[in-house]
């Protein structure tokens, strides 16, 4: 007969608190990004919107031009 095996958990199922700590900022930065871009849909500037989602400022690119 086999020996049975004990279940050891994979150290990479637990969340450390810092990482825990990095998701929820990330968390509410996407939540304000998008919050701020559904504003600017709301002003009638779809162009602004999808620059915020991308992280690249509309404004930044026409001042490069």
């Amino acid at each position: 007969m086999t020996a049975a095996r004990k279940q050891t958990r994979s150290k990479q199922t637990r969340t450390r608190p810092d990482q825990l700590r990095e998701l929820v900022e990330r968390h509410r930065d996407l939540r304000e990004s998008i919050e701020l871009a559904i504003a600017e849909l709301e002003k009638g500037r779809p162009a602004v919107a999808v620059g915020i989602l991308r992280g690249t400022r509309y404004r930044d690119r026409r001042k490069r031009q």
